[in-house]
């Protein structure tokens, strides 16, 4: 048993030390004769990785929800951005508070947001721009409730500004406007949600560092805010401080936003760009390969990393800390494939990280990891996926 046991290799372990004392009179028997009796045997037994129904990548933290629906998160915590009551940064998941209840979670560049099983949301971390939305400029370090409203369906926590919607598909966000990403047709902050238009056809949404993008229910994608390298799909106007529609098609799938670019997929499962990722630059829409068989995506600060309809991961853009996952820190202008594994659920994208969820439910991460926002217990930067327990 023993052989077989210190055999098991890929998971953690808990070594215990088993001490067996002789039965003979302990006044007659030398210390050293003592020493001879005990038998010290040491077992290796294996610790089961946790299983994740969500996670999210920040800036230089990441969150993620387990199959209980409690809540943890991990890495740099200057700005009260891991939620756990102090600023002390984690190199492994910590627990967020003791609630079983939450469902969503989207971990912004410094704060971080989540909804609760009963359609409330919760936010918390740096807040100087009222990106927490609870009607002030405080930093919170533990989460707290946006306001008083149960309906909301769906979250973006970005740069310094957050946007959500309801169920009744209207749309709002709040925190940094100055570039008009709030959506709202002017460039005052708020630090409270505001719905952007009267329309009630919205159906995702995601925040970039000083722009938005969503999806209508009718296919079409709209965006707003900063277009400085061309990251609102309209050409080279500057700002747009209300949303403008990307093009003319409706067959839209889903819209990613990144730092200064956004990754969107069609429904025919082709993938497309643009804005700069600091390989590629364009100010319209252009297609990403020829392949048609993308299943979901995520885009982070300045690389991408997508599923196909095979599970297997492909991540392209900056490397310099290894967060495309391909064992190198080579840059990558176009997808390439992340290990030979076939068994990906989902995949986020931090500011030069990412996770990912595996069949299994097993959570991987890798790339930069000074602030152990990887969630392995150490500070070191890793060029593949690693397993986070």
């Amino acid at each position: 048993m023993k052989s077989r046991l210190a055999k098991i290799l890929g998971v953690s372990v808990i070594t215990i030390g088993i001490f067996s004392y002789s039965c003979g009179s302990i006044q007659d028997s030398s210390s050293e004769e003592r020493a001879s009796s005990e038998e010290i045997e040491k077992y290796s037994i294996p610790i089961p990785p946790s299983e994740w129904n969500k996670v999210s990548a920040g800036g230089l933290f990441t969150c993620g929800i387990k199959s209980d629906s409690s809540l943890w998160c991990w890495g740099n915590n200057f700005y009260g951005q891991l939620g756990t009551g102090n600023n002390d940064s984690q190199t492994l998941p910590y627990p967020v508070g003791g609630d079983t209840d939450w469902v969503l979670i989207s971990a912004g560049a410094y704060h971080a947001c989540a909804k609760k099983t009963n359609g409330a949301i919760w936010c918390w971390g740096r807040n100087d721009y009222g990106q927490l939305g609870i009607g002030n400029t405080a930093d919170q370090n533990v989460p707290v409730q946006v306001g008083a409203d149960t309906n909301w369906t769906a979250i973006s926590a970005g740069y310094y500004h957050t946007c959500a919607k309801k169920t009744n598909n209207t749309l709002w966000c709040w925190g940094d406007n100055e570039t008009g990403q709030l959506g709202l047709g002017d460039t005052a902050n708020r630090n409270t949600p505001v719905k952007v238009g009267v329309d009630k056809n919205w159906a995702s949404v995601s925040t970039g560092v000083y722009h938005t993008c969503a999806k209508k229910t009718n296919g079409t994608i709209w965006c707003w805010g900063s277009n400085s390298l061309g990251q609102l799909g309209n050409g080279n106007d500057p700002y747009v401080f209300s949303p403008i529609r990307v093009g003319t098609k409706k067959d839209w799938a889903t819209i990613s936003a990144g730092a200064y670019h956004n990754s969107a997929k069609k429904t025919d499962g082709t993938l497309w760009f643009w804005g700069n990722d600091g390989m590629n630059a364009s100010f319209k829409p252009v297609k990403v390969g020829t392949k048609n068989n993308w299943a979901n995506l995520d885009a982070g600060y300045y690389h991408t990393c997508a599923k196909k309809t095979d599970y297997s991961i492909w991540c392209w853009g900056t490397n310099e800390a290894g967060q495309l996952g391909t064992g190198n820190t080579v840059n990558q202008s176009m997808p390439v494939k992340v290990g030979t594994d076939k068994n990906w659920k989902s995949i986020s994208a931090g500011y030069a990280h990412t996770c990912a969820k595996k069949s299994d439910n097993t959570l991987w991460c890798w790339g930069y990891n000074k602030s152990g926002q990887l969630g392995i217990g150490n500070n070191d930067n890793q060029l593949s996926p690693v397993l986070v327990y």
